[in-house]
Formats: structure tokens, sequence, C-alpha cells
């Protein structure tokens, strides 16, 4: 299993404008610099700052503060895994996908977009892990795990301690999803803050 952080962190605007920068404007001959084995994220560019975009079977946590564009970029790439014939499924844990934001993705096939927003980590988790282990290819976005909500915790007083809760659950279902993931080639991207 291969993971990969890629954090954006908090006040540095001018790392985040120089990788935006990158991205979108850098010269084309870049391109040729990227192996072909990842997903082709985001014009590609994406593809040589993590190390060959999210390959086959690989898990991919995006971090960084409230508002920097980790929802949008989740969606670009699944964007470039619709165009691989990928399946993409979207759980929104943090109930805030807007068909706005939805709509201004270019090349974004809203038919072929699964949105799906359950009321506890432990339903959220559990539906991922089927979809992973359905054996089909496919691209499964969570957005945030910082917003998953265990039921005990829902149900619980606040002065309870229920902080680890979310991380153990996280850590035994990524050990589940691990060797399916891998078999399918499918791909994991975890969105956190």
């Amino acid at each position: 299993d291969v993971s990969a952080m890629l954090m954006i962190v908090p006040n540095s605007w001018v790392f985040f404008c120089s990788l935006f920068f990158f991205f979108f404007q850098a010269e084309d001959g870049i391109r040729d610099l990227v192996r072909s084995r990842g997903l082709g994220d985001v014009y590609k560019r994406q593809d040589l700052i993590i190390g060959g975009g999210v390959m086959e079977g690989t898990t991919l946590t995006l971090a960084g503060p409230y508002g920097v564009g980790k929802s949008s970029l989740a969606l670009y790439m699944a964007t470039e895994a619709q165009k691989m014939s990928r399946k993409v499924i979207y759980f929104d844990s943090e109930f805030a996908l807007k068909p706005a934001l939805l709509k201004t993705i270019p090349g974004l096939n809203l038919k072929e977009l699964s949105v799906i927003r359950s009321s506890y980590a432990e339903e959220t988790l559990d539906i991922m892990e089927n979809y992973v282990k359905s054996g089909e290819k496919l691209f499964i976005i969570l957005d945030s795990v910082a917003s998953l909500l265990m039921k005990k915790e829902s149900e619980s007083e606040h002065e309870q301690e229920t902080m680890m809760g979310v991380a153990k659950l996280m850590s035994k279902a990524l050990r589940k999803m691990t060797g399916p993931c891998d078999k399918t080639c499918s791909k994991l991207l975890f969105l956190n803050q």
C-alpha cells in the first residue's frame, strides 16, 4: 500500500499560489517528465508534484485549512478519473457539496457522479468498504474526515471523551479496504483539515 499526503500549510498563500501557478500556467514540456502509470490528475502538472499522480490501488490524503480548494481539486481529479472510465463516488460527510460548485468543474459528468451523504462515520465507512469490495475500478472521495461523526459521539454527553473513536474507526476501515483496493486498482482520496 502506497499512501501519500499533500498538505496545504496554513498561512502559506505564497506556496499555494505557486502550486496553482504550477498546475495551470507551467509550460507544457513538464508533461514529458510525468510517469504514465498515475491517474492524469488535473492536467498532469499535479502528477509531477505528488510523484506521478494517484497510483493505482493507493490512498491519498489532501489536508489543509477550510476554503483553500481541497474539494475543488478533488472534483478535478474526479473528472480525470471519469475520463479513464472509473466510477466516481463522492462521500459528502460535511453536507457542503453544492450543485453550483459541481457546475464550475469543466468536463465533470454529473450523471456519472455518485454523491453519498450518510449521518454517521460507521455508516459512511461501511458503504465505502462495500464499494471497494465490489470489484469495480473506483475513485472514491471522502470529504471530509474531520466532519465524520460517530453514532456514539452524537448520542453522548459533551463531557464524554470520544476523540479517538473516529481515528480507530478509520484505521480499522483502511486495514479492511487496502487489499481489495489494491486488487481492483481503486483509488481513495481523503480530504482533511
